[in-house]
């Protein structure tokens, strides 16, 4: 990074952490730690995510098993049901846990990066 640049974003970060109440130091620890709370629920969301995935799976292959013995009686709509919830959420589940999978990843290895971006959204 620049050295000019770089003392501009600490000025402004010192008049930010000011107006805060708060020192720069006290900042960024707060932001770090932040980082790794945003990496702890975005494993959650991709453990969510992969459970409904597996629900899903399991959704379509009950429908594909028994599609014609309910089409047949009385479990018409469930059937229909069944194989609309898999269709549309096995391949959006699986998407979403890739996603949720790709920021643990990269807020859990780097938290000080998740820190200076939040602390340039502020300062822009």
């Amino acid at each position: 990074m620049n050295p000019e640049i770089q003392q501009e974003l600490l000025k402004r970060l010192d008049a930010f952490a000011q107006k805060l109440g708060v020192t720069a130091e006290h900042l960024w620890g707060v932001l770090v730690k932040q980082a790794q709370i945003e990496a702890t629920i975005a494993f959650g969301w991709t453990i969510f995510e992969l459970i409904l995935f597996v629900i899903a799976v399991l959704c379509l292959r009950a429908a594909y098993k028994h599609g014609r013995e309910w089409l047949d009686g009385e479990k018409y709509i469930p059937l229909w049901a069944t194989a609309l919830y898999g269709c549309f959420a096995t391949p959006l589940s699986i998407i979403a846990a890739m996603f949720n999978l790709f920021d643990f990843i990269r807020w859990y290895s780097n938290p000080e990066y998740f820190a200076l971006q939040e602390i340039l959204k502020v300062l822009r």
